[in-house]
């Protein structure tokens, strides 16, 4: 009996020990999963640092999770980078926080949430500057940040009693419901399209091409790239810069408004009412804009000149004429 306990005693112990073991190789796995994670997103960051096409081509294709990997720091830093090609990021920032900055300067994505609205003009609003993004990077952000948050008119800087519409309305902004601790909330929904408009503020034309073809919305990313380099170049031709970035962002502009164009001509010859549809459609991450509008936005005369536009157009003018005739006007 003796024996049998014992024997079955030692079982035990030495299915604990299996068990230990097994959980033991499973941390150990998940640690250097984990360390692999890491080590291959800090390889993505430096690609797009180093302007590599190629190695974040590589990256993608061998399980680098673009959704996973671009955060708010991360972009932020992406736009920090002081290496790539000249660009003129730095001049339009300054332009639109109307004074110099210092040589230290940390760009935020508020920054470039007014700078997007400045390139693209109208009633364009971008997403980094809505109320929702401003509570999220303030209870992110704002103890470590007070510029930003100074910058966001989050900040009171009026003594206790005084500008009580400010505190009025602080405490607006932080009624939306945010879980800051959820990793999620400092992510984006569609990360090619903010990778896309990066490398295209940054003139880093090949990796804005690879990106492109990356995602969602490939005639309004090439439409926004269109319109943006546009503006650009003409901000360039106002300032020091040398004739050479003009030229760059004027050529990269045409490049990407060929682009949109071959989208639509295929799309309309594939499809007449799925073209039309793709000029109409409601782009929420575009400031609700449509691809018509960015068309006419990026003053693309062949686009806008196209046989689908122009039916399209031809059915709005009708429409708005039969409204017309039925209010009672002539």
């Amino acid at each position: 009996v003796n024996s049998l306990e014992q024997a079955m005693m030692d079982a035990l112990v030495l299915d604990r020990v299996m068990v230990n073991s097994l959980e033991q190789a499973m941390m150990d796995a998940l640690v250097l999963d984990r360390v692999m994670v890491n080590s291959l997103e800090q390889a993505m960051m430096d690609a797009l640092v180093l302007d590599r096409v190629d190695f974040v081509k590589l990256l993608i294709e061998n399980g680098v999770n673009i959704h996973h990997f671009l955060t708010i720091p991360r972009l932020e830093e992406l736009y920090n980078t002081r290496l790539g090609p000249t660009n003129t990021l730095h001049f339009v920032v300054r332009d639109v926080k109307k004074g110099n900055l210092p040589p230290d300067y940390q760009i935020t994505l508020i920054d470039i949430g007014l700078v997007l609205e400045f390139l693209m003009g109208g009633a364009y609003r971008c997403n980094y500057t809505r109320k929702q993004f401003r509570t999220l990077y303030n209870n992110l952000y704002g103890l470590k940040r007070p510029k930003a948050l100074k910058m966001l008119g989050l900040e009171d800087d009026e003594p206790r009693g005084k500008g009580k519409s400010k505190g009025k309305k602080k405490k607006k902004e932080e009624e939306i419901d945010i879980d800051v601790d959820d990793p999620e909330v400092c992510r984006f929904q569609y990360p090619f399209h903010e990778l896309m408009v990066w490398a295209v503020l940054m003139k880093r034309q090949k990796m804005a091409l690879f990106l492109w073809k990356r995602g969602e919305e490939a005639m309004a990313k090439a439409l926004v790239a269109c319109k943006l380099y546009k503006a650009m170049a003409h901000e360039s031709s106002q300032s020091e810069l040398v004739d050479d970035i003009f030229q760059d962002l004027e050529n990269n502009s045409k490049k990407f408004g060929q682009l949109a164009y071959e989208l639509l001509d295929q799309s309309y010859k594939h499809d007449e009412q799925v073209a039309m549809k793709l000029l109409t459609y409601q782009l929420k991450n575009w400031s609700n804009s449509t691809c018509l509008k960015l068309a006419v936005a990026a003053k693309h005369r062949d686009f806008i000149a196209h046989t689908c536009s122009q039916m399209l157009l031809t059915d709005m003018w009708m429409g708005c004429l039969r409204m017309g005739k039925r209010n009672g006007f002539k």
